[in-house]
């Protein structure tokens, strides 16, 4: 493998903090596993000629490759339970008693492949029930990581990732894809 140099792994962690806003201080072991294959079909010597590349040349395409590889895109409906429980119990009646405009927009950032606007889009309809039609409702889901997002624009999911939502949701919120029984459709 391929080591990265303390030099190297810190400019490489400040140009991608200062342009893209991600952390990446504590993924060294990430950073050298996941930009290997990168490395050698690119030709590149090792880490200091990758970054210095990266971060003079800066281009998109290669500035997306790495983003894809670095970034993690573990997500599934209804992760992390509490923060929706919060959002239904405490944040959506907040909103529906001072939202005389019946006009909410949420910006769910980082959506990975769209499970999380997806599920709070549920508790938004399930909350408001038959009113739900009266309101404006607009979710804007954004990822850096444009793998994850070509996937949530198709709003196919595998069933496993559907573990955790109650079956009357899956009932409500989804249907199967055609001749694929492992497969979900939003």
């Amino acid at each position: 493998m391929i080591e990265i140099s303390e030099k190297d792994f810190n400019k490489l962690v400040a140009f991608v903090q200062h342009d893209y806003g991600i952390d990446l201080s504590k993924k060294k072991q990430l950073i050298q596993s996941r930009l290997q294959n990168t490395l050698n079909s690119k030709g590149f010597s090792g880490f200091t000629q990758y970054v210095d590349y990266i971060t003079t040349t800066k281009n998109h395409n290669d500035i997306e490759n790495m983003l894809n590889k670095l970034t993690t895109n573990y997500t599934y409906f209804l992760r992390e339970r509490e923060h929706f429980d919060f959002f239904k119990d405490t944040i959506l009646p907040y909103l529906v008693s001072t939202k005389k405009n019946k006009s909410l927009s949420i910006w769910s950032a980082g959506c990975s492949s769209g499970e999380e606007p997806y599920t709070i889009s549920m508790f938004i309809k399930d909350f408001l029930g038959q009113q739900a039609s009266a309101w404006d409702t607009r979710i804007l889901a954004t990822d850096i990581s444009t793998d994850v997002l070509s996937i949530a624009m198709k709003g196919e999911y595998d069933v496993k990732s559907l573990r955790d939502v109650p079956d009357n949701w899956k009932k409500r919120f989804f249907r199967p894809v055609s001749g694929d029984a492992d497969k979900g459709v939003v």
